[in-house]
């Protein structure tokens, strides 16, 4: 552009320049003078710090309490050292990197060093996390400081914001603001130019003026079209700006027709996050993207989307394994690669799969894989599994450039060796390692050397099938038939599942061996199995006995029945219950010490006689003792059965026959009563002759039974698995439901039922309850339509109701447990009688939670998320807000941001 286009600018910004040089005069006045001394305890303190984050730098709170205290003294320097050291081993948030930038702006006018130092550290704040707010702050400084960069300033200008619109103007709710500052840099350019135009006499100096007012008007109009290809809020307004404009600053009509049904599809998703506070926002992160990616989204918004995921939950390894492996794939550019994976080890350092996907992309791109693993062996991983992974990764691709060269091979050995030290301490459980240091004495071709390092490794692993057979392939690949063979009958005599080892071995006889030694090794794999099988038997026995003798320990005599201890343990009176268990101690004395078994039945029924007659509570009237009927219980059919549970104590089998005759005929009513003691349990089985009547028994569920609630559900037997038994509600994310938390305790269904209707369209109204029908203080609320839900979401939340402030938000329970752990204690204490065919042993994973990492950085907040204010929209744009939960990332920020 030529200089009439460069001064232009600058008298654009000149006054924002006077002013800025204003300030910075004030502000090397200020950094000249010398400090106030402040409080010496706040000295005494600074200093301290200082001493401790010199010797572990790894203290994320400390670096935030030192930055604390020197803000509030006048020493600049001492405050950017402190900042400098923080960033160089953490990255900043949007907060930190805003008071930084702040700070630092009004001395950017004292010398052009002091400018460039202040562009570098906004190069470095929008390489941490995607901020539009720091891109905006970015922008508005390079335009107030355009005349620093000289004669390229409208060029560097042009660049800073061309950056700008590429990394963040994507973002579907902040980025217009970015692209409206372009835009109206653009303008006062155009309305500049024609200001010269207007002043110039005419020749043909006007005539250039005059194509570079064409050209700038061509400039906007290509930024509003580029503006209107991105699905972003706000929409409608923006192409009424651009219409005004120029008809042609709009694009076609197909192309604004698909860029409107996009913006239609993710608006809700947009809104749904703007509503949501909560620091566990993933899942609408990626519900998100696959929205993106349906409506034909390029790369760029889909890494926009997990740049704004990372944002929110930067310490999310899960999130940064899945954006690494997704830049791998789509991205081409190396330099984008590069700062992708340097950022996830910069996050989340712990992580295995960062550093191996870090790994495999140096490798492509031709880069030194060296200085990662020097890098990786200086990191804490959660436990040795994950380093040697790591180490194995490096060692591996080592091992591919190593093909058909010696000395690189010896040299890979030495660094194994060095390996192994490191993990002396932790080991190798697998032998992992060794294994790949015996392929490389392979490769040098010493095989004695390698057999001599299988003997080792057998030492740790004689009981380990896999382990033998990686071993009889190792002889037959480099060895000779004898050796295989002997190797074969070895792992026979030590493995504690020799089946699969037998067959082998059977079957090496017949292709190789003679027929007495067929008949050698038949005997041999007969009798080492008949020794598994009497270990096995003798070890089974052994449990049962002692779960006998565990059961028997429990029980005690009680007037010649046998009852458990939980069956003393009844609600009697304190007198009562001290007295009853005194006597119950005589009874197991008197039946460990008495020699006759008669004197010892005589003994104990008069004792417990004693104790039942003085000491058991009168039953009252409305007791829970029942008769049992003796006669044949018919089978219960799944289908036509229900299970009644909650019943008070004293119900009769005709009262809930009275209760259920209008569902249909009823088979049988079963209460279950404790064996013996005839003692109703409260709980019972109808079973019904038709299958519809189930479905009307269930109408009655939470019934009111004197001052108890029935809990009416179908019948499920236990031979179903718990995996598959149908649950009542499903505990999956529902727009249409609502979950009301913080209800007053007193608040009844009726009057629950007359607040929520007022927004219309409810369909379902669920009180939680006690046992006794007293709220619990949450409900859930399921509307017919979507609208309805967010509608009453807006005016339900936050609603003062008596004494409480509810709060609303829409339903998504966490995911029941239950049934995955009764699988696997079913699994673990099931008998496995079937043998299985080896297969390499899998390495015990180790649950990765934040307790059990060592890496420090790991607990350590690296940003907090930033509540997204949309403007407002009108009633078209409008849809429905989603759900809102609890604590949110701006509340942590609160907490730990200093």
């Amino acid at each position: 552009m030529s200089g009439s286009l460069t001064a232009c600018l600058e008298r654009l910004s000149g006054n924002a320049a006077g002013e800025g040089s204003d300030m910075g005069e004030e502000a090397a006045s200020t950094s000249g003078s010398e400090s106030s001394q402040g409080d010496s305890g706040v000295t005494r303190r600074i200093d301290l710090l200082e001493r401790e984050l010199s010797v572990n730098p790894l203290q994320y709170d400390k670096h935030l309490e030192l930055i604390k205290l020197l803000r509030g003294s006048v020493d600049l320097d001492r405050l950017r050292d402190a900042r400098e050291r923080m960033q160089s081993q953490f990255p900043l948030s949007e907060n930190q990197w805003t008071d930084w930038l702040l700070d630092e702006i009004p001395i950017a006018q004292i010398s052009s060093e002091a400018f460039t130092y202040v562009i570098n550290l906004f190069d470095k704040a929008v390489s941490d996390y995607m901020s539009v707010k720091v891109w905006q702050l970015y922008v508005e400084f390079s335009a107030s400081q355009m005349h620093q960069w000289g004669e390229n300033g409208t060029s560097n200008l042009r660049q800073v914001y061309e950056r700008a619109v590429e990394e963040a103007g994507l973002h579907f709710g902040e980025g217009d603001n970015l692209w409206g500052l372009y835009i109206a840099m653009e303008t006062m350019v155009f309305l500049g130019l024609q200001e010269i135009q207007q002043a110039d006499s005419g020749g043909e100096e006007q005539e250039i003026i005059r194509e570079q007012v064409r050209a700038q008007y061509d400039v906007i109009s290509q930024l509003y079209r580029r503006r209107l290809s991105i699905p972003m809020i706000p929409h409608k307004i923006t192409v009424i700006q651009a219409r005004e404009w120029d008809n042609e600053a709009v694009p076609d009509a197909d192309t604004l027709r698909k860029v409107e049904d996009m913006y239609q599809t993710l608006l809700p998703h947009e809104t749904t996050l703007n509503c949501t506070d909560s620091r566990n926002t993933i899942e609408l992160y990626r519900a998100y993207m696959l929205a993106e990616q349906s409506v034909g989204a390029d790369t760029d918004r889909v890494v926009c989307m997990y740049e704004r995921c990372l944002a929110s939950h930067p310490l999310n390894e899960g999130v940064w394994v899945e954006f690494i492996r997704y830049c791998d794939k789509h991205v081409l550019k190396t330099a984008k690669l590069d700062n992708v994976h340097f950022r996830a080890l910069r996050n989340v350092p712990w992580s295995k799969e960062c550093w191996i996907g870090s790994m495999r992309h140096r490798e492509r791109s031709g880069g030194s894989v060296e200085e990662l693993m020097t890098s990786a062996l200086q990191m804490n991983f959660p436990n040795s599994t994950d380093l040697l992974d790591v180490i194995l990764e490096y060692t591996s691709s080592l091992l591919r450039k190593a093909t058909g060269n010696n000395d690189v091979i010896t040299e890979l050995g030495k660094y194994i060796e060095l390996l192994e030290e490191k993990l002396a301490f932790e080991g190798d459980p697998k032998d992992k390692l060794k294994q790949l240091k015996i392929e490389l004495i392979v490769r040098n071709s010493d095989v004695t050397e390698a057999r001599k390092q299988w003997e080792d490794v057998m030492l740790r692993h004689q009981d380990d099938v896999w382990f033998w057979f990686k071993y009889a392939d190792f002889e037959r690949h480099h060895g000779n038939v004898d050796l295989e063979r002997n190797v074969l009958l070895r792992g026979v005599a030590n493995s504690k599942r020799p089946k699969e080892l037998c067959d082998r071995l059977l079957d090496f006889e017949r292709l190789h061996g003679t027929l007495s030694q067929l008949i050698s090794a038949e005997e041999k794999c007969t009798v080492r199995e008949n020794q598994v099988v009497e270990v096995a038997e003798s070890a089974e026995g052994l449990f049962q006995s002692r779960q006998v003798l565990r059961a028997a320990r429990k029980r005690v005599k009680r007037g010649g029945e046998i009852v458990s201890r939980a069956d003393m343990n009844k609600k009697f009176d304190p007198k009562s219950k001290k007295k009853f268990k005194e006597r119950t101690r005589k009874v197991i004395k008197i039946a460990e010490s008495s020699d006759s078994e008669d004197e010892n039945k005589k003994q104990v029924k008069k004792v417990t006689e004693v104790a039942t007659e003085q000491d058991t509570p009168a039953i009252p009237p409305d007791s829970n003792v029942m008769e049992v009927s003796q006669e044949p219980i018919p089978p219960m059919d799944q289908s036509n059965t229900i299970f009644v549970s909650n019943l008070p104590y004293g119900t009769s089998r005709e009262r809930i026959r009275e209760i259920f005759s209008d569902c249909g005929e009823i088979i049988q009513v079963r209460l279950e009563a404790r064996r013996n003691l005839k003692e109703f349990l409260g709980f019972g089985y109808i079973q019904f002759k038709e299958n519809e009547s189930v479905t009307q028994a269930l109408t009655l569920d939470r019934t009111m039974l004197r001052d108890r609630l029935l809990y009416v559900t179908r019948f499920v037997s236990k031979s179903c698995p718990i995996d598959m038994r149908p649950q009542k509600f499903d505990r999956v994310l529902d727009k249409k439901t609502l979950y009301l938390n913080r209800l007053p305790f007193d608040l009844n269904q009726d009057k629950l039922q007359e607040i929520v209707g007022d927004y219309g369209g409810v369909k379902q109204v669920r009180l939680i309850t006690t046992r006794r029908g007293k709220g619990k203080g949450w409900a859930y609320v399921e509307f017919e339509e979507e609208s309805a839900a967010a509608k009453a979401l807006l005016g339900l939340d936050q609603l003062q109701i008596g004494d409480n402030k509810i709060s609303a938000s829409i339903s998504n329970p966490p995911p029941s447990k239950k049934r995955d752990d009764w699988l696997s204690r079913k699994e673990g204490g099931a008998k496995k009688k079937v043998e299985q065919k080896p297969e390499e042993p899998q390495e015990k994973i180790t649950r990765k939670t934040p307790y059990d990492r060592k890496t420090q950085v790991m607990l350590l907040p690296r940003s907090v998320k930033v509540q997204t204010h949309g403007e407002e929209m009108d009633q078209d744009e409008a849809t429905q807000l989603m759900e809102k939960k609890g604590m949110s990332n701006e509340d942590f920020r609160k907490m730990m941001s200093k």
